[in-house]
């Protein structure tokens, strides 16, 4: 039965709020039902339908929704509970009452001239399961080898995922990934934090570097396998609390968790200061930033340079890569390259500028509790009963990056009472310091 109406007689309270809610739709189809009427249209190529009363009222809409569209714990529920399965479609459908409910089609790649078999899944507005329509089984030999392919394709297509990602993130300069490093030598807030908030994910990517917006932070990606393979990236400092999540927003500093590790280092400090002979103490690499008459903090605006005084080449470039620098001190190096100290998220960064405003050398403070694992392990084998004064992670422009720390012992009898030490990007030491 043929239920089109034409738009010239549908009700007016009808046309009217149609067009206060859709402004921007043209073409359009309308069928009506027991006095609903039903408008078909596209946007962005989707297909949606919503529903007036008689009076004019909107009743509900239901639109095509894309896989990444659909509610987060819907894509977990999938995943975990259909992971051989792809997406096939999925709708979205709200009501004047205010209720939401989503609509999922899955399915399963077959052999030609097989049917295609469809899981149909319902949840409510918080992506609980309300309802499944699963295919029955008519061949469940055929069913689980069909299943087992479809999972070898999705591991292939996981592969292929992520070898396009490393050829784009290689031809990205605009934030490039930096130094990879594995899951285990992340500090234990992230792996704790993913642990508690991405239940269902794992670590694929985590690297190490110069950030624009965080400065010398950790960039961990997480990923879903199976159905919602599109992966996320979070940022922390170098500590470990969490500076940017894009399903949280981003977290304001004072709000971050404090560091385990924060009480290590502040305890590490108070020995040194106590225990160590004044004498022997060594001056960390990372200079103290000035201070004016009087015993003051140096005035934040470019420290004791003025705007003036640093090409504008490089004050840019700084700003551009740094924007939430706080208190930058500038030290001109002659020859027309500048160094400059900041803090960022409270803790200390150097960097070292070229004349043409490119970024030779960054420095950053490190909390000796998040060191790699390698460089722990060998400093509990050759320099046990050691304390750590002073820790820095060092990222070149080369990409020849090491770590830098000072070690002191208590022990009188101690060979050395202090020492000087490198480890490469890896945590292997180095023999020789770097050039």
């Amino acid at each position: 039965m043929d239920r089109t109406i034409n738009m010239a007689d549908l009700p007016i309270k009808v046309k009217d709020n149609f067009k206060k809610k859709y402004a921007k739709i043209e073409d359009v189809r309308w069928d009506t039902l027991d006095n609903i009427y039903t408008a078909h249209f596209t946007v962005e190529e989707l297909a949606y339908k919503s529903s007036f009363a008689q009076n004019g009222d909107w009743t509900s809409t239901t639109e095509e929704i894309k896989e990444e569209q659909l509610i987060k714990q819907a894509i977990l529920y999938c995943g975990e509970n259909y992971p051989g399965l792809k997406y096939k479609s999925g709708e979205k459908t709200s009501t004047r009452d205010r209720n939401t409910q989503y609509y999922v089609e899955l399915y399963a790649k077959v052999k030609k001239g097989q049917e295609e078999k469809i899981t149909k899944l319902y949840f409510d507005k918080n992506g609980k399961l309300e309802k499944a329509e699963e295919p029955k089984n008519t061949d469940e030999t055929e069913d689980v080898a069909d299943t087992e392919k479809s999972n070898k394709k999705a591991e292939k297509d996981d592969i292929e995922e992520a070898k396009r990602d490393k050829d784009t993130d290689n031809n990205s300069g605009d934030q490039p990934n930096g130094e990879k490093i594995s899951a285990k030598e992340l500090p234990s807030l992230v792996l704790s934090y993913v642990d508690l908030n991405y239940k269902g994910y794992k670590i694929k990517e985590a690297y190490f570097d110069d950030y624009p917006e965080y400065g010398s932070s950790y960039k961990v990606e997480v990923k879903r396998e199976g159905l919602g393979q599109k992966g996320i990236d979070l940022y922390f400092n170098s500590k470990g609390a969490l500076l940017n999540d894009p399903n949280t927003h981003e977290v304001k500093q004072k709000e971050a968790p404090k560091p385990v590790a924060s009480a290590s280092k502040k305890k590490v400090k108070e020995e040194a200061a106590e225990d160590e002979p004044v004498q022997k103490k060594a001056t960390p690499r990372s200079s103290s930033k000035p201070k004016s008459k009087g015993g003051k903090k140096a005035a934040p605006a470019f420290g004791s340079l003025s705007d003036s005084d640093i090409p504008e080449v490089i004050r840019k470039n700084f700003t551009k890569r740094f924007p939430k620098a706080v208190d930058p001190v500038w030290t001109d190096n002659d020859n027309g390259k500048f160094s400059v100290e900041f803090l960022i998220n409270e803790i200390k960064n150097k960097l070292e500028f070229s004349a043409d405003g490119q970024i030779q050398v960054t420095h950053t403070d490190m909390d000796p509790g998040t060191l790699m694992g390698p460089i722990q392990r060998y400093m509990g084998e050759k320099y046990k009963g050691y304390k750590i004064r002073y820790a820095e992670k060092v990222i070149r422009k080369d990409r020849k990056n090491y770590f830098y720390i000072e070690i002191y012992s208590k022990k009188k009898n101690a060979d050395p009472p202090e020492a000087q030490l490198y480890f490469d990007k890896s945590g292997r030491y180095m023999e020789q310091a770097p050039e």
